[in-house]
């Protein structure tokens, strides 16, 4: 969670562009992804380095939460906080699922 984050995508990518700079600096082949707003996926074509960089992700201020081999580590930035501006964000994105549904079935 950053200034910014989750609005847009382009605050997001810059992040992305940074970490996978910063990672590749130290010889990891480490690639990154934006796939939502807020969601950065890691590839890395050896894997080799798939721990590494579940490290530094976890040890960077940013970081809400990193999902790996099914399993979620807290980040950070995973505050209490953050937990309750997430439920919100949850919430309105399942009401308005529910939204579209209900103008399907009219």
């Amino acid at each position: 969670d950053y200034p910014g984050c989750c609005d847009n995508k382009k605050d997001t990518e810059e992040l992305a562009n940074k970490w996978s700079a910063m990672l590749r600096s130290t010889g990891m082949d480490a690639t990154a992804y934006v796939i939502e707003n807020d969601m950065i996926l890691f590839s890395s074509q050896s894997g080799k380095f798939a721990r590494e960089i579940k490290e530094y992700a976890l040890s960077q201020p940013e970081c809400v939460a990193v999902d790996w081999n099914s399993k979620r580590t807290p980040g950070p930035a995973e505050t209490e906080e953050w937990k309750a501006k997430d439920a919100v964000k949850k919430k309105k994105k399942e009401e308005e699922k529910a939204r579209k549904e209900e103008e399907k079935k009219a």
